[in-house]
């Protein structure tokens, strides 16, 4: 966390890139949480329509603010996230150069950023959020620990998809 923590500096300002799912959302939401009081503004762009009713549920419930990429100018942040995703998952990625990139999908080649933590066997980027969190001593809202917890739910599909010890452990934390 210490090292994501010195990647931007208090006169930046960013903006995180998502393929919006839960996962995806959840882990913005906490890692704008990380920069709350260091950088401004922060916005999230997703890449696709946010159709499914029970995301859309998860959107309002939680008053998720997301714009769509096609509203993203890079001139307008000095820098860019890429979260539960790489720049090989989406064309629209392919083309921006990401100061941090954090996900828990299998590692593409290539990958460029001043941060990088991809971890594999984690059933969710969210539990890597939750662990940020916790590493900073920041509790986190009750908004966000559902988000965070509800993620974790969705990507494991209930613990059935392969996961970790730590998957249940980020599960549990935000559960109480």
């Amino acid at each position: 966390v210490r090292k994501l923590q010195t990647t931007v500096g208090s006169g930046d300002s960013m903006a995180i890139l998502v393929n919006a799912d839960p996962d995806a959302l959840a882990s913005s939401l906490a890692l704008k949480r990380l920069f709350w009081r260091k950088v401004r503004p922060i916005h999230i762009f997703r890449t696709n329509r946010i159709d499914r009713a029970d995301n859309l549920a998860f959107v309002r419930l939680l008053d998720i603010n997301s714009r769509h990429i096609q509203r993203f100018k890079r001139s307008a942040y000095s820098k860019v996230a890429l979260v539960d995703s790489q720049p090989a998952h989406h064309k629209r990625f392919a083309a921006i150069d990401f100061d941090i990139i954090i996900d828990h999908h299998p590692r593409t080649e290539g990958l460029d950023a001043r941060f990088i933590d991809i971890r594999e066997e984690y059933g969710a980027a969210a539990t890597l959020f939750t662990e940020y969190l916790k590493a900073a001593k920041i509790k986190p809202s009750p908004r966000i620990a559902t988000a965070l917890f509800y993620a974790i739910k969705t990507d494991t599909d209930n613990f059935i998809r392969p996961t970790v010890d730590r998957d249940m452990i980020a599960f549990r934390y935000l559960y109480d």
